[in-house]
C-alpha cells in the first residue's frame, strides 16, 4: 500500500508551459497521462480556483500503475481506474494535499469534496541575542521577515503544514520573539553551536527553550562560521541557529525548517539534494545547500514533509490517524515512499 497523493497550490513559480486545456477545462502539463480524461473527476470545494495536481497508484487504463501526475486547475480527471481492481496492485494510498490545509487520506476516488479543514500547525518560538536599542531592533525586524516569508513559501508551495507566531504588536509586547541580552545567563546558556542543544532543552535555571515549538536562535556569530544550522544530527531538530552576523539569505530560515519538519533524507548528503544527479530545480530547491532563493519543492518532499516517520508531526504524535512510514534513504527508489524526486514536468507548484 503507498499512494495517490493530490495536491493544490495558490500561486503558480517556476512553471512549466502547459499543453493547453483538457477536457472541461483541465490543463494538462508536459506528458500528463490523463490528456482527454473526463471521468472519475478528483472533488474539489464550490468555487475552488487553484491549481490541483494529482499522483496516483492503482489500476488504470487496463494496468496497475505507479506514481501517475496529473494536474488542473481547477478539475483534475483520472480516466479509467477501477478501485477494485486496484486491490490487486502492489501499491495503493490515497492523500491529499493543498495550500493552507493539512494532509488528507482515505479511500479512493474521493466522494466528498475535498480541502476543506484548516492546516496543521507548527509552532514557533525565536530567541534574539542581541543588545538592547537598534541592534535589537534591527535583529528583531530581520527574524519576523525571514519567519513571514517562510510561512508564505510553505503555503504556496502546497506543503499542507501552517507555520504559526504571533508577530510583535508593541514594545511591550513581542509575541513568539524572546530578547536575550549578550553575556546574560540566558545567553550563556543557548551558546553559539549545538553541542549546547541538549543543556537548553534540559535547562530548568533559565527559559531558553519550548519543547512543543521549533527553536530559533538569532545569534551574533555562529560557532562552526555557518550562516544557519537545525541541529537534528545532534538529536535536537526542534533547535536551529541564525547568524545575522554572516549575512546570509532570506533563504536560510525556511531551508532549515525543511530539516526541522523532516526533510533530512538521504543522511549520507546531511538531507541536501545538490548531491542528487538531476534533482529538479536544481540550486533552487528548498533543500539544496547553497539555496539562496527558493523556486520550487518536488512532490517526493511534500509527501516526506507529512508521512515520514521523520516528520514532525510523527514526534509531537499530532495526528494520530495518520500513517507514517520510515522513507527510504536512497533518493533513486519509488519505495515505500515516492522518490525523492518525484514532480510535475518542471517545478512544483505547477
Amino acid at each position: 500500500m503507498r499512494k495517490a497523493i493530490v495536491l493544490g497550490t495558490l500561486a503558480c513559480i517556476g512553471c512549466c508551459k502547459p499543453n493547453g486545456p483538457g477536457e472541461n477545462g483541465t490543463k494538462v502539463l508536459g506528458t500528463n497521462p490523463c490528456t482527454g480524461a473526463t471521468t472519475h473527476r478528483v472533488p474539489v470545494p464550490s468555487g475552488w480556483r487553484g491549481s490541483v495536481a494529482v499522483i496516483f497508484d492503482g489500476w488504470k487504463d487496463g494496468s496497475c500503475r505507479d506514481d501517475v501526475v496529473c494536474t488542473g486547475r481547477p478539475d483534475v480527471y483520472l480516466g479509467d481506474i477501477d478501485r477494485s481492481k486496484s486491490n490487486e496492485c502492489p501499491s495503493q494510498e490515497f492523500v491529499a494535499l493543498a495550500p493552507s490545509h493539512p494532509a488528507e487520506s482515505g479511500p479512493w476516488p474521493p466522494e466528498v469534496p475535498l480541502f476543506q479543514r484548516q492546516p496543521e500547525t507548527v509552532d514557533f518560538a525565536f530567541w534574539l541575542v542581541a543588545s538592547e536599542g537598534r541592534q535589537m531592533v534591527e535583529v528583531e525586524s530581520t527574524a519576523v521577515a525571514n519567519a513571514l516569508d517562510a510561512m508564505l513559501l510553505y503555503n504556496n508551495f502546497a506543503t499542507g503544514v501552517s507555520l504559526r507566531f504571533q508577530s510583535p504588536r508593541g514594545t511591550d509586547s513581542h509575541g513568539s520573539f524572546h530578547h536575550v541580552v549578550p553575556g546574560s545567563p540566558e545567553a550563556r546558556r543557548i551558546g553559539d553551536s549545538c553541542y549546547r542543544a541538549d543543556e537548553m532543552a534540559s535547562a530548568t535555571d533559565v527559559r531558553v527553550y519550548e519543547s512543543n515549538a521549533l527553536n530559533v536562535y538569532y545569534i551574533s556569530l555562529y560557532g562552526s562560521a555557518q550562516a544557519g544550522i537545525d541541529c537534528w544530527e545532534h538529536g535536537h531538530r526542534e533547535i536551529m541557529y541564525i547568524s545575522y552576523d554572516l549575512g546570509g539569505s532570506l533563504a536560510k530560515l525556511p531551508h532549515e525548517i525543511g530539516h526541522a519538519l523532516g526533510l533530512v533524507r538521504p543522511r549520507r548528503w546531511w538531507g541536501h539534494t545538490d548531491s542528487v544527479p538531476g534533482f529538479p530545480g536544481g540550486e533552487t530547491n528548498l533543500m539544496n545547500s547553497g539555496v539562496t532563493d527558493v523556486g520550487g519543492i518536488t512532490l517526493g518532499q511534500v509527501y516526506r514533509l507529512n508521512f515520514d516517520s521523520a516528520a514532525w508531526f510523527n514526534r509531537l504524535g499530532q495526528v494520530s490517524s495518520r500513517l507514517f512510514r520510515t522513507c527510504q534513504e536512497d533518493p533513486t527508489l519509488a519505495a515505500p515512499c515516492p522518490k525523492l524526486a518525484l514532480s510535475t514536468p518542471g517545478r512544483w507548484p505547477p
